[in-house]
């Protein structure tokens, strides 16, 4: 299993960036190291070339937002998906049917939740805003 995870495309690389977290997160392991932007130094600077957080899922949040922001991302992570489960079995109670949207959120959720290892999702703008949407439509539903 190991020689197709690092056979396959950056296997390599992504190997050498969680070595590196690993080596790392222990320095910053409340509150993580932080975002890097462009006008100053960035992870590759910091940690090494061909390093990138993003790349490897659950280790790199907790690199770049500690034990804390790796936390409250599980947490809201599970939090959402159970509200958005709720809000359907309520929602076909009461009209008989699934709703599509919630469903579709909800779908979309597990999926982010089975690869949560190498893709945190909801980190980025368009997991936020999926995310933000499915919950709020949840919320509105078991009012």
């Amino acid at each position: 299993m190991q020689d197709v995870f690092l056979g396959s495309d950056g296997g390599g690389l992504r190997k050498k960036s969680f070595e590196m977290a690993f080596e790392h997160i222990p320095r910053h392991f409340l509150l993580g190291a932080g975002e890097d932007n462009a006008y100053g130094a960035t992870y590759q600077d910091i940690v090494g070339p061909y390093f990138y957080p993003d790349d490897i899922g659950l280790i790199g949040t907790l690199y770049k937002y500690g034990a804390v922001g790796a936390f409250l991302y599980l947490y809201m992570h599970f939090k959402i998906w159970s509200r958005l489960w709720a809000a359907n079995i309520r929602y076909n109670q009461t009209h008989g049917q699934i709703n599509p949207q919630l469903w579709a959120i909800f779908i979309w959720l597990t999926a982010m939740a089975l690869n949560l290892v190498l893709n945190p999702g909801l980190a980025y703008a368009q997991g936020i805003t999926l995310a933000s949407i499915g919950f709020a439509l949840a919320s509105l539903h078991l009012r």
